[in-house]
């Protein structure tokens, strides 16, 4: 076995254990705090496949996650942290919308008129902080995380004063159009089209970073930016390229989210999608084909947590220690390392043996 393969296999050892013990520690704490601990561990890990509702609830709310997590799988191989994933996906959304209500166009184009006119908009606002980094090196973790306040406060005065509509009651745009809205594929759930959108989105991500001559650019970009400058390589374009793409795909999961889940745009803020495929991201090891595992596994753990929140004595915001233990251990970067260590000498003294041979 040669030093990559052990490589591969720790880092997902890595993974496996830091999930298995997130999930230790939180049966521990519904031990201590529940009045039914055993019923609670059972509703836990078995009430997200209790009911079809259920189970299309945790495929419903990974959708938007498998968006946000494939962009920052690209955003994040340029070893570039850009943290306006929420940002984008709030203003795909917006953008979208604009044309879902606004426009008339046949069923079958719209939709796609609607998520591709949001996507554009992303990238263009994702270029920000590449560009603020390449002409002035601005952190980009700060420029962009800023800046994702300035994307919602603007949407908000963009709802307001322009696609408000008076009749609704609450601050909501007008209704969108029926020929806007993406179909639902299973009844009983509100799984939608989008399901399909997100899967090509997960492949063309994959073969994008993996197969393709400018993905190994930003890649290897990532790994060492020094070689690829003296290998002749514009690391300049591969920053502002990777960045506006990765914003363009969470610019689309907000506007299918938009069109797959609404009837109008009525975000007060931006949600939370953006950080929670950081999280995915990280889980995947920045890799788009792990990334619906990811996003399917933080479904299923929050959908888990609502059930136990309404059936027992056990607060929902128990998610989020999962959440932070998770992302605690898989970013600890000696969590495993003696071993990791250990094998990898191993399979060098081998390597030395065969070869001396």
């Amino acid at each position: 076995m040669g030093v990559k393969q052990i490589e591969k296999i720790m880092d997902a050892a890595k993974t496996v254990a830091a999930v298995l013990l997130s999930f230790m520690a939180t049966v521990l704490l519904i031990c201590l705090v529940s009045s039914t601990p055993l019923q609670t561990v059972k509703d836990f890990f078995m009430g997200p496949f209790q009911t079809v509702r259920r189970m299309g609830n945790i495929i419903e709310m990974a959708i938007p996650i498998c968006f946000t997590g494939c962009g920052i799988c690209i955003m994040y191989s340029t070893g570039h942290i850009n943290m306006g994933s929420s940002g984008y996906f709030y203003a795909g959304g917006l953008a979208a919308s604009v044309l879902a209500y606004g426009v008339l166009l046949p069923a079958g184009v719209h939709p796609l008129a609607c998520i591709l006119f949001g996507g554009v908009i992303t990238a263009l606002i994702a270029a920000i902080p590449a560009v603020l980094c390449i002409q002035w090196d601005i952190n980009e973790v700060v420029s962009s995380l800023m800046l994702n306040y300035i994307w919602v406060y603007l949407g908000t005065w963009i709802l307001r004063s322009f696609m408000l509509d008076p009749t609704a009651g609450f601050n909501a745009s007008k209704a969108y159009q029926e020929s806007a809205m993406l179909p639902r594929l299973l009844p009983g759930t509100r799984i939608h089209a989008g399901l399909l959108i997100a899967a090509a989105v997960i492949v063309f991500s994959w073969l994008f970073l993996k197969k393709t001559k400018w993905g190994y650019q930003i890649r290897m970009m990532g790994v060492n930016s020094r070689f690829a400058i003296y290998s002749g390589m514009g690391v300049t374009g591969i920053l502002l390229s990777s960045q506006m793409l990765g914003g363009f795909i969470a610019g689309i999961g907000g506007a299918v989210e938009v069109l797959g889940m609404y009837t109008r745009f009525e975000w007060a803020a931006a949600p939370t999608t953006g950080f929670d495929g950081i999280m995915v991201a990280a889980i995947a090891q920045r890799n788009p084909a792990l990334v619906p595992v990811a996003a399917l596994f933080l479904a299923y753990v929050r959908v888990g947590a609502d059930v136990i929140s309404r059936s027992s004595d056990v607060p929902s915001e128990i998610v989020s220690i999962i959440q932070a233990l998770i992302i605690m251990l898989v970013g600890a970067q000696m969590f495993l390392s003696g071993i990791r260590h250990r094998q990898i000498v191993k399979a060098s003294v081998r390597q030395l043996a065969k070869e001396g041979k």
